[in-house]
């Protein structure tokens, strides 16, 4: 999986350096923006937050982990028109699935990019992970999937970007209806487990662990907490 993933990520580096400067965002854009508008619904996809089923339902696939800021910025006429989705999750429960996942090196269906750091023994215990790897240096540092949830669904002053409908990966229902209300089939299930990693991993988070988390992912918690519980 992992040699897979990581051939998948040298394609893309060469498909970059192959077109001229700008060019690979130029393709991207254009294209997510011709899918957004076929379906109607621009999905800001948050990592590890059971967005994946949301993306193939919508566009046949992923489309990548781009902030709600970024597309207002892209195309403001597009975000106006279109409606605008993102689901979010628990951040405990979110890190626990993002770390499995990374430690596995990805899944058959999603690509992370290999970090020698992840072979290190140590980090098995997600404790150590948290207090040696993730809380050291600056967080847009690590993988995206890593990333607070309010970088992706923010845009000015720490607020939900404007028209995004929020919900929560225990809202199932409520973001069936928000899709077949729009014309599209619902999602066989939000996945929202953790990756199998064939590791022996120690998943049990400590006091002072949890109180990391807290402050690593404190604007997702003053964000997305109540709506958690709504």
């Amino acid at each position: 999986m992992k040699a897979q993933h990581t051939l998948k990520f040298w394609a893309r580096s060469v498909l970059r350096r192959a077109l001229p400067t700008g060019g690979f965002e130029r393709l991207d854009k254009t294209r997510r923006w011709r899918r957004y508008r076929k379906a109607g619904i621009v999905f800001v996809h948050v990592p590890k937050a059971a967005g994946s089923s949301i993306a193939a339902v919508l566009y046949g696939g992923r489309m990548g982990h781009h902030p709600a800021a970024r597309l207002m910025n892209e195309d403001p006429e597009g975000w106006a028109a279109l409606d605008r989705l993102a689901i979010v999750r628990e951040p405990v429960s979110r890190f626990l699935s993002a770390y499995a996942f990374a430690m596995a090196g990805g899944t058959p269906h999603g690509a992370i990019r290999w970090r020698p750091e992840y072979e290190d023994p140590a980090l098995r215990d997600a404790n150590v992970f948290v207090r040696d790897y993730l809380a050291r240096g600056e967080i847009f540092e690590k993988d995206v999937v890593f990333w607070p949830q309010s970088h992706f669904v923010c845009g000015a002053a720490g607020r939900p970007a404007p028209g995004l409908e929020l919900f929560t990966t225990r809202q199932f229902d409520r973001v069936e209806r928000f899709l077949t209300a729009r014309g599209h089939a619902a999602p066989s299930q939000l996945n929202r487990g953790r990756a199998a990693t064939g590791l022996d991993l120690q998943l049990e988070l400590l006091p002072e662990t949890l109180q990391l988390l807290n402050a690593l992912y404190a604007a997702d918690s003053r964000w997305f907490r109540p709506l958690e519980t709504g």
